[in-house]
């Protein structure tokens, strides 16, 4: 029995979810991290003159954002298929069912909610004064003493 002649005991693998969803979620991350690294670059590390770190800041949330989209986007494929298939296998007037008590609920919800955004607004007040103090000048945000 040669090399090729091996017989392989592996189990096949689910093929790997790929698509507009999975580049769309990753887009999503893409962007989130690439503006978290932008922010963390510009307002955190010092000097922040540093244009360098900027940028620096930026590439690695991107990258960071592109490995982290990709797993979710992954992820979120393989949920939404399996959603598909159990809607498959529902039948349509349970279905039906379900959207109709979806929709009674929230009509409910909302002849609820009217009431309570007709209500005055309450005066926020604070039992602890807060007191922010910069160079000599103090600033109070809570009742007077």
């Amino acid at each position: 029995m040669g090399h090729g002649d091996a017989v392989s005991d592996e189990v096949p693998r689910k093929p790997i979810p790929r698509g507009r969803l999975v580049e769309f979620v990753r887009f999503i991350f893409v962007t989130l991290f690439a503006l978290g690294g932008y922010e963390i670059g510009a307002n955190v590390w010092i000097p922040k003159s540093d244009p360098g770190r900027t940028v620096l800041g930026i590439v690695l949330g991107a990258l960071v954002g592109y490995v982290a989209g990709g797993v979710f986007g992954r992820q979120t494929a393989q949920a939404v298929s399996a959603v598909e298939r159990e809607f498959t296998r529902a039948a349509p007037a349970e279905i039906a069912a379900g959207v109709a008590g979806l929709v009674v609920g929230l009509v409910i919800a909302l002849l609820l909610s009217i009431p309570l955004f007709r209500l005055p607004q309450a005066r926020s007040t604070s039992s602890i004064p807060a007191h922010s103090s910069t160079g000599g000048c103090s600033i109070s945000s809570g009742p007077a003493s």
